[in-house]
């Protein structure tokens, strides 16, 4: 299990002991930090140690379980945004969840859940996230699968070659070479252009946020592909893995550039193999060469299980109000100037509704004859675009009174495509 993903399984509960829920504070770092060095796998201090310099961490955002006073578990709740589209929506991502060996399977991992849903929804964060192969485990506490990540495994001879850089140097006057510190504006221009920007779940990196992860050194290296001197394409790699590709909308091929340097480095260094951490639609994959039939990679990383992207509403009005200008947006774009639709989630109902001259509304209390009933659960997946109405509806999750409700609903909620970078590991 990678650091920085929950790591906890919640078990049947065997009994509850009495333990005191509290926010952690600077006093606790060294205690925190010896706890989970000794309980989770793959985290070191010096791990700990960077995530304490975090520019949007706080000491309060540590919860811990104390029983007769000793430090029994212990979970992270990062702060971020992310974007769904032009919405930047407040997230609060659960990391390194643990409980102390002689007090796992009493319930306290799952207490320090439910306190941060607490803390989330009172702190007007309206959706958390985590990341796990465990998914089972979280899902009877209301969260949600939105996707999940597992690199694709190919051979350094399914990438472009030497020969290939050398035409497209010569063509295009491309360089490849490690990034410089001054250089950081044209790799947050390229995230935000190639990725943030096309899919949902992205991370909304700050500058200060982006030194962060850069000074974590999750990469050996960070190569540029420049012509002349202007930043084209970055990636990062780590060993034979490639952490984050991306280029600018206007140059594809700077990935034949980025791939045939990682190449050139995965042959010199014996890697039988290059794992690619990328969404299923990113542009780099159509620079590989001799696919199998079915235009894929031969096969994924291992056996292991992927890892999971899981996500659960705290509270639903909140979250509303947060996507209704991105959801006004998406109505306008498509020349519908006015409507509504109606959401009946459980016992509670909202109205979206929107005016020529008006911006959208959440209308909390009804719902009109133009209404789709649908689960908290559902209404996550449609709102990052993981699912439509009509599969919803088949997979009796959601149901709609008229037509007219589900036309609606899809203006309002199109299939997106979802992404979280393995550089945004410490996020959820």
């Amino acid at each position: 299990m990678k650091s920085g993903t929950v790591t906890e399984r919640l078990g049947t509960t065997k009994r509850i002991p009495s333990a005191q829920f509290l926010e952690a504070s600077e006093g606790d770092h060294d205690e925190v930090g010896q706890m989970l060095v000794n309980t989770l796998r793959n985290l070191d201090k010096e791990r700990f140690h960077t995530s304490l310099i975090d520019p949007d961490y706080r000491p309060e955002h540590r919860l811990l379980a104390r029983v007769g006073g000793r430090l029994a578990g212990h979970v992270l709740m990062t702060r971020r945004r992310i974007r769904i589209d032009s919405a930047e929506i407040p997230l609060s991502g659960l990391i390194w969840l643990g409980t102390v060996p002689e007090f796992r399977g009493q319930g306290i991992a799952e207490q320090l859940i439910r306190q941060t849903i607490r803390k989330s929804d009172a702190g007007g964060v309206s959706l958390m996230g985590l990341t796990t192969r465990s998914p089972e485990h979280y899902e009877r506490l209301g969260w949600v699968k939105v996707g999940q990540s597992r690199p694709l495994a190919v051979s350094p001879r399914h990438l472009p070659t030497e020969e290939t850089m050398q035409i497209e140097a010569a063509r295009g006057g491309w360089t490849v070479r490690p990034w410089r510190q001054v250089e950081l504006n044209d790799l947050m221009r390229i995230y935000d252009q190639q990725m943030s920007r096309t899919h949902v779940g992205s991370v909304q990196r700050t500058e200060s946020y982006w030194r962060w992860i850069v000074g974590m050194r999750l990469a050996h290296a960070v190569w540029v592909a420049c012509r002349g001197d202007h930043v084209k394409g970055y990636a990062f790699v780590k060993d034979h893995h490639v952490l984050e590709i991306g280029s600018d909308e206007d140059s594809q091929e700077v990935f034949k550039m980025l791939l045939g340097r990682i190449r050139a480095e995965s042959l010199e260094r014996a890697y039988p193999e290059i794992l690619l951490d990328v969404p299923s639609d990113h542009p780099v994959l159509s620079h590989l060469t001799e696919w199998p039939t079915d235009g894929r990679p031969s096969r994924t990383l291992g056996s292991d299980q992927p890892n999971c992207l899981m996500m659960r509403l705290t509270n639903i009005g909140m979250f509303l109000n947060q996507l209704a200008p991105e959801l006004d947006r998406r109505v306008r774009a498509a020349g519908n100037p006015s409507g509504e639709l109606g959401l009946s989630i459980g016992s509670h109902r909202w109205t979206l509704r929107w005016d020529e001259n008006l911006p959208m509304t959440v209308e909390s209390g009804r719902s009109g004859r133009k209404s789709i009933t649908l689960t908290d659960k559902a209404l996550i997946l449609l709102a990052l675009g993981q699912e439509s109405i009509e599969s919803l509806v088949l997979s009796g999750a959601a149901h709609f009174q008229n037509a007219s409700a589900a036309v609606a609903c899809d203006l309002l909620f199109p299939k997106r495509s979802l992404w979280r970078s393995t550089m945004d590991r410490f996020t959820y």
